[in-house]
Formats: structure tokens, sequence, C-alpha cells
């Protein structure tokens, strides 16, 4: 039985931290999501237009990936761990809050601070999981917290179509406050249980961030500000387009999903192979295959086509998502992880709240369509500076 148990350890690299990371986020994941992916009909309900949403969507995803470097720096200085504690506090204090907004102005703010609290925890999380397993199973190790993550993320949107059939505010509430009380206790668990694995620093660290901007590293970041531009309207926009467009009920959104989230649970697979085959060969893979699903999706007849070219789209996300975090920490100096996936992801989120701003105002002036086949266009200078000009490492 022992060594059963070790080798389920092994192969999903399950180290302590891992295990209390992967466990915590597990339960505040399922909680959360039975609102986040119906977030902007909320929005919507509190009086916001398509361009005002729009506007809150990017002014607040722009937040959490520009203060993802001072998040990195911050993980880097003050360790890994009390980043992620105090980080998880401050966003259960705003889901309190979120709940109890009565407009869309009100929720803005409260939206901006929650996202910032988040990007100031990602880098510290991503930073420890890369120091708590070698660089072999660092693939698996990330894949393992993605599949933590993706099961409740798919199961929480079936469970908020349940739980808000008729789309009305007063359903959603009990939702944001139940969620920042799970929240606290996670927080709380990992305060006891998360074991820092930052060295302490005998000179301060050098504040120099010209190793991101050479070389590989700077290659696959503009070929994320690409893939990020065009892809992120898609996420944004889904539940919307499914609603408006597809004529999908609440209940079919969760379905649908559920269905492209629900795959995240291979992430251990993916990144297993991305250790076999190689991070780049993955991402180009995902990002390929992710625009033709996002078009089959775009023109689906009916609610089961939707949930299905969803599902299917969801997969090849995955992908290329995992193998993505991995190749960032391989070309980055170990002690600056923290600082290397902090820029990364600044840089690529701040395209990609743009891009959802861009998204926004093109879907008010060409059509529901058109944002959505941009985003699969732009797939392809993605994919070319990564055939050129990211070499295998």
């Amino acid at each position: 039985m022992l060594k059963w148990v070790e080798t389920f350890k092994d192969f999903f690299a399950l180290e302590r931290n891992i295990l209390v990371l992967g466990l915590t986020g597990f339960l505040a994941t399922s909680a959360s999501w039975s609102w986040q992916a119906f977030l902007p009909l909320y929005i919507q309900l509190l009086g916001a237009d398509i361009v005002q949403l729009g506007i809150v969507l990017m002014a607040s995803t722009f937040v959490f990936y520009a203060m993802q470097l001072p998040g990195g720096v911050l993980a880097d200085r003050l360790g890994r761990k009390p980043i992620i504690i105090v980080c998880g506090l401050v966003t259960a204090a705003t889901w309190f809050f979120v709940g109890i907004a009565t407009n869309w102005l009100a929720i803005f703010p409260i939206l901006v601070v929650s996202n910032l609290a988040y990007a100031l925890y990602l880098p510290a999380m991503s930073a420890m999981t890369a120091d708590s397993v070698s660089e072999a199973r660092r693939g698996t190790a990330f894949g393992t917290l993605y599949a933590f993550g993706s099961l409740p993320i798919a199961l929480g949107p079936l469970i908020g179509g349940f739980l808000v059939p008729h789309n009305v505010a007063s359903e959603y509430r009990p939702l944001f406050f139940w969620s920042a009380c799970i929240l606290i206790f996670c927080s709380m668990l990992r305060w006891l249980l998360l074991r820092e694995t930052l060295e302490k620093q005998i000179t301060p660290i050098k504040e120099d961030f010209s190793f991101l901007f050479r070389g590989f590293l700077f290659a696959l970041m503009i070929a994320g500000c690409l893939w990020t531009f065009g892809s992120w309207f898609m996420f944004q926009f889904s539940p919307v387009y499914a609603k408006l467009v597809l004529g999908l009920s609440n209940l079919e959104i969760g379905l649908m999903l559920f269905a492209g989230l629900i795959v995240g649970v291979f992430g251990p697979l993916f990144g297993k192979l991305s250790d076999r085959i190689g991070e780049k060969t993955c991402i180009i893979l995902g990002w390929l295959l992710w625009a033709v699903t996002t078009i089959a999706w775009l023109y689906s007849k009916n609610a089961l086509l939707a949930i299905a070219w969803y599902g299917v789209n969801g997969v090849v996300y995955t992908l290329q998502y995992v193998p993505t975090q991995a190749l960032v920490m391989k070309l980055s100096p170990s002690k600056l992880r923290g600082r290397a996936i902090g820029m990364f992801s600044s840089i690529t989120g701040v395209v990609g709240s743009i891009g959802i701003l861009a998204g926004g105002m093109l879907w008010d002036i060409f059509g529901s369509v058109f944002p959505f086949l941009l985003s699969a266009v732009l797939v392809l200078p993605a994919t070319v500076v990564l055939l050129l000009f990211v070499k295998k490492v």
C-alpha cells in the first residue's frame, strides 16, 4: 500500500506545498466559481450595457495583470508564503463587498481591488510551485495544480446554473458571502501548513529585468501578447454570446462552461506530455486547435453542439496553458522566478485586457461574431513568432 501511495505521489508531483495549495485552491475555487463564470451577466443586471461591461472587465483585468510584476518582486523579497496568505484574506473581503453592491459603478472599484490582491498572489504561488519540485517534474507539478483548480471551475458554473435559474441579482448575493467565508478558512490552512521555499538573501537582489527582454523569453512574451490580445475576449464574453446570440439558458451556459473547464483535470497528463515532447510543441498545437474550435463553437446550431465544441476548446486551451507556465520558469534564473512570471503575466495580461476592451467595442460596431473571429485569426502570427524565435531548451 505504501509503495502504491508513493507511486501516486510521484506521478502527480504531490510534494507537501503542492498538496496544500491544490486542496485549498480546490475549496476556494469550488465556492467562487459558482458565480465567477456568470459575473458578466451579474454586472449587466446591475445596469451595465455591453460597452460599460467591456470597460469594467478591461479595467479589472488590466489591474490583475499589471500588478503581477510587483507581486513577483514582493514574492522574491518577502517570501512566497506571506503574500499567499495576506492576499487571500484581502480577496475574501472584496467578495463580501461585491455581494452588497447595488449598481455596476459600485462594483467597479471592488473588482479592481479584488483582482489586485489576486495579482499579487499568483506569482508567489507559481514561484512556490516551481521551488517545491525538481525541474524534470515542474510541468507535472503545474499540471497537477491546474487540475486541482479546473475541477471546481468546471463544477462551479454547473452549480451556479442551478442556483441562479432566474438570473436575478438576489440569487447571486448569498454565493458571494459563502465564497468569502471559504477563502478565509483556506487562508488559515495555508498559514498553518505551507512551508516557505525562498532562501533568505544575504545581499539584496538587484532589480534587473533585462533578462526578460532578450533571447527566447522575450520572443515567448511577444507571442504570448498576440495570443492574449485575441483570446481573452473569447474567455470574458463567451457567456454573453451564448446567452444573447446562441440563445442558451443559464443552465445550458453552466453545462457549456462545465464542459470547457472539466478537461483541466487532465492537466497533469498535459504537463507530463510537455516534459516529454517539449513545451513549445504543446503550445503551438494548443493555439492552432483553439482557433479552429473557437470558430466551430461560434456557429453552433444548437445547445448540444455549443456545449460539445466549448468542451473541445477547453481541452486544447489546457494543452497550451500548462506548458507555457513551465517554459517561463525554465527560461528564468531560479532566484528571479517570481519576477519572471510576474513580468511575463503583467505584460501579456495588460495586452489581453486591452483586447477585452477592443473586443467589446468591435462587438458594438461590427456585430457579435467579428471579435471572436479576430481572436482566432491572431493565433497565426503568435504561432509564427513561437516557431521562428523560440528554440527548444
